[in-house]
């Protein structure tokens, strides 16, 4: 048992003499995000929110005085296409203390959640279910 111990013990100290001599090279790629040109369809109004893999131009506006309600449009960030236009509930705690046409504000959308960097969200809000009908 002292042997195998000991055997274990030798390997893993070879390892990090190893190690130390030669470290395993990581390199971590430099990614930017790039704002992409906005379509010439979509209005002048809006702003982009996403990441590096992709985004939405989107314009949001509070709706009536709900506090909880926002009239927001969503647009394809490469063919300009709407992907919704409607209403949003904010679901979160307290209110959105920042303007609602900051980007900072936003982490993307994903087709039912526009999502916030504060990990909180809007969803789509349906009326009909809400009357009960």
């Amino acid at each position: 048992m002292k042997k195998i111990l000991l055997i274990l013990l030798s390997i893993l100290v070879l390892f990090f003499v190893l190690i130390a001599i030669n470290p395993p090279e990581i390199v971590f790629e430099d990614r930017k995000i790039v704002y992409p040109e906005k379509p010439e369809s979509i209005p002048n109004n809006v702003f982009w929110a996403g990441g590096i893999d992709g985004g939405n131009f989107i314009y949001v506006e509070p709706y009536k005085d709900t506090g909880t309600l926002y009239y927001v449009q969503i647009y394809n960030d490469f063919t300009g296409d709407i992907e919704y236009k409607g209403l949003l509930k904010y679901s979160g705690r307290g209110s959105l203390k920042q303007p609602l046409n900051d980007a900072a504000l936003y982490q993307g959308w994903d087709g039912t959640k526009l999502h916030l960097v504060s990990g909180e969200s809007m969803t789509i809000y349906d009326n009909q279910s809400s009357n009960g009908s």
